[in-house]
């Protein structure tokens, strides 16, 4: 209801959201690489993933 009420569709909220997640991999990158030297390979292939699945929804419903 409250969505409705200002004016934000689905399609913004996919978009904020996929910068916020991108933005929080980037930071736990960022640490990882100052203090290891070493960004986990999981890391790298969980954001290849979610990166696929957004693509996915994003251009298949919107």
């Amino acid at each position: 209801m409250i969505l409705n009420n200002l004016n934000i569709s689905y399609e913004n909220i996919l978009i904020l959201s996929s910068i916020l997640i991108v933005l929080i991999f980037a930071m736990i990158a960022t640490f990882s690489d100052l203090k290891y030297y070493k960004i986990p390979n999981k890391l790298t292939f969980t954001l290849f993933l979610l990166g696929i699945i957004i693509n996915f929804i994003f251009f298949h419903y919107f």
